[in-house]
């Protein structure tokens, strides 16, 4: 009974350790994935957020896509992949790539699109301030998934922790690297989780100063009345994000090291 009760604890801790990475490789697609679409939830996240209160127009910057439209009603597209094109065609009519409707955006819009595929403009050549953000991002994810693989590569999960080889005890050799391979790449996946977050944090803020009002400013009548005065927001989803990425990949390691290996 006793065996039995040690061997549940056992796998119960297990699980709760694949739950734990399960729930980070989640909180990194939707990172990745925020203003790619207009499914519930993905339009609220993006790295900054500028609007204009009398025409209600609006447009949200995420990673690799953007969010425009008027009075609540968002059209969703990417935008990687049109790091050249976007921004030559604001002055003619924008049109959202992969837009359903394939219309030029209103004039309200104009203005912000251009502020909005400025910082996207040359994410493929890392010359923007989002790229900042995505490639530490992308580096935490490559990391993190890449020792999840280590893993189940060397076959650490389910081979036995111990061999006997000449009468005496050693643990084994499979298991030896994969765990060395599991320390080394989670500490750099959650440095690089680390980076992305400060990044998005500090890249946020300083996107706010791109609007015509200055962040916490207050407007004057004819600013509060202008269809030229663009307001700027950071978002809070990603930041959210980031960081429990941050957190959870941190305990996962943890996890990993003290309590799985000593299993």
């Amino acid at each position: 009974m006793i065996k039995f009760n040690m061997g549940l604890n056992r796998r119960m801790r297990q699980y709760f350790i694949c739950l734990v990475a399960i729930i980070v490789v989640i909180l990194y697609v939707l990172a990745l994935t925020g203003c790619l679409g207009t499914s519930p939830g993905i339009p609220g996240i993006y790295l900054v957020r500028y609007f204009n209160n009398v025409t209600e127009a609006e447009v949200r910057v995420g990673l690799f896509g953007l969010c425009a439209g008027t009075a609540g009603n968002l059209t969703c597209a990417a935008t990687i992949g049109h790091n050249g094109t976007v921004a030559n065609t604001i002055a003619s009519g924008y049109t959202l790539p992969g837009s359903a409707a394939n219309t030029a955006a209103p004039s309200d819009l104009q203005a912000m699109l251009a502020l909005a595929t400025t910082m996207q403009g040359s994410t493929a050549t890392g010359q923007t301030v989002v790229s900042a953000v995505f490639v530490p991002l992308i580096v935490g994810c490559v990391f993190f998934v890449t020792a999840v693989c280590a893993l189940l590569a060397h076959g650490a999960l389910n081979e036995p922790k111990f061999v006997e080889e000449d009468g005496a005890c050693y643990e084994s050799v499979h298991r030896t690297r994969a765990w060395q391979v599991v320390g080394v790449v989670t500490t750099y996946s959650v440095a690089a989780s680390l980076a992305a977050a400060i990044a998005t944090t500090a890249a946020g803020r300083a996107l706010l100063f791109a609007g015509s009002a200055l962040p916490g400013a207050a407007l004057t009548a004819a600013q509060a009345a202008s269809r030229d005065t663009i307001q700027a927001q950071t978002g809070t989803a990603l930041p959210v994000l980031q960081w429990l990425v941050v957190t959870l990949t941190l305990m996962w390691h943890l996890l990993m090291t003290f309590v799985w290996r000593k299993m």
